[in-house]
């Protein structure tokens, strides 16, 4: 009876443990406002960063050939027309050093409210985006 009970623990603290892909998340679909829509489309783990000026964001680690929305920070004030970036670093570690990632493939800048809503994707090295979706 123990070992059942032993046993019963650890699977549902296994199922709790692992991750849940997007399943209901159709490719076509856009992200709210917010949000973007990050595809890794490469066999490499990623970082994903938000890219300011004076600051930067860690958005998202994704898998290989996961599919994630991923939260953008809003600016401090509203009406600010901040200008940003999309970086993308190959691989998982601690520091904040995306600004200085000359080696890291990047977006081109654009103001922080057109980034939001639209549909980014890593593929041979390359960040590809925006793809702006199509609403069905």
């Amino acid at each position: 009876m123990f070992n059942s009970r032993m046993a019963l623990v650890a699977a549902v603290l296994i199922s709790a443990c692992a991750r849940h892909p997007d399943v209901g998340l159709p490719r076509q679909m856009g992200a709210p406002l917010g949000e973007i829509v990050f595809h890794n489309s490469s066999g490499n783990r990623i970082q994903v960063y938000l890219v300011a000026d004076n600051a930067e964001w860690l958005l998202g680690r994704l898998e290989p050939y996961e599919t994630a929305r991923l939260r953008v920070p809003q600016p401090a004030r509203a009406e600010e027309r901040q200008m940003v970036s999309l970086v993308v670093i190959r691989g998982w570690s601690r520091a904040l050093d995306a600004r200085q990632r000359a080696d890291a493939p990047r977006s081109l800048r654009e103001v922080h409210q057109e980034l939001v809503g639209q549909d980014w994707m890593f593929v041979n090295g390359q960040l590809a985006g925006p793809r702006v979706a199509q609403r069905p």
